[in-house]
């Protein structure tokens, strides 16, 4: 069955919008929509398919959906904002803003920490449930009480869900506005940017649910009722960012050595050796200090001859 494309495309990038299309009809695509801007100019702008499981609601050239991770850049954006206003310091501790951060020993966690995912809080020690993330106050409490996972600034461990509470707390601390007013009020407004950290409930009708992917093919050599073991590991030590162990290389075979035969053979004579006398040597000494002297090597691979 073809889906329907809307929107516009210019002419020069329709491989683009024919890429678009397969992807609807060789992939099982349900709805999307792609933009594209190049030198401030609207280039592709292209939307089609349907924004529900069910294929009842046409996705519509304002339909928007979760952007997932793209919500951290946000936020960190808007403290971004306050420091360059001069009201942030990303060198300060944490604690400078939020007072209460400093417990069980992380004053020195500094608000460039939070940004760059190296504070070592990137979740709860204490088991929150999934509707807990909706009360801010619980757990950004949680995270000031806490201790840090590991020394701040010296490892990244990806902060997937306790970022935007981080970040989120210090904005709300210095300007008063919660994250998603402060960046709908001093960024996405002046810009006019359909994005947003917390939707009113009158937009609810544009977004496009997220349809989860159908689970991966079982193994021949899985059993139904026995999951895939996994290899122990230490608390925490999932979330930290390790260097890929190198495979080990297979053993190369040691080989034989080869013996080349000299035509005639090299012959090695010994002789006692004399010792020269005071005079001999004393010349020696002189003509070797002026002329280049010449030194023959025998060896059974051959006759090497060095100035």
């Amino acid at each position: 069955m073809s889906t329907d494309i809307s929107g516009t495309c210019a002419d020069r990038f329709g491989a683009v919008k024919d890429a678009f299309a397969a992807n609807f009809a060789l992939n099982g695509d349900v709805g999307a929509s792609v933009a594209v801007v190049m030198n401030d100019e609207l280039i592709v702008d292209l939307w089609g398919g349907f924004q529900d499981p069910g294929r009842t609601l046409a996705w519509q050239r304002d339909t928007i959906t979760n952007v997932f991770s793209t919500t951290k850049t946000m936020s960190c954006l808007a403290l971004l904002v306050l420091a360059g206003r001069g009201l942030v310091d990303v060198d300060a501790p944490v604690a400078k803003y939020w007072p209460q951060f400093a417990q069980n020993g992380k004053g020195n966690v500094l608000v460039r920490h939070l940004l760059s995912h190296t504070a070592g809080l990137p979740g709860w020690e204490q088991r929150i449930d999934a509707t807990d993330l909706y009360d801010w106050q619980k757990v950004t409490d949680l995270l000031a009480g806490q201790a840090t996972w590991w020394e701040p600034g010296t490892k990244s461990g990806y902060h997937g869900v306790s970022q935007g509470n981080l970040v989120g707390e210090v904005v709300r601390r210095v300007d008063g506005r919660s994250v998603g007013q402060f960046f709908a009020q001093e960024i996405a407004g002046p810009m006019g940017a359909d994005f947003h950290i917390g939707l009113a409930p009158a937009d609810d009708h544009r977004v496009a649910l997220v349809i989860p992917p159908p689970p991966p093919p079982q193994s021949p050599l899985q059993s139904p009722r026995q999951p895939a073991r996994q290899p122990a590991r230490q608390p925490h030590q999932h979330l930290l960012t390790q260097v890929p162990r190198l495979p080990t290389l297979p053993r190369q075979p040691t080989l034989p050595r080869l013996r080349i035969p000299t035509n005639p053979p090299i012959q090695f004579r010994s002789r006692p050796r004399q010792r020269p006398s005071k005079r001999r040597k004393n010349a020696l000494s002189e003509n070797c200090a002026s002329v280049p002297c010449r030194t023959t090597m025998r060896s059974k691979e051959g006759i090497t001859n060095s100035r």
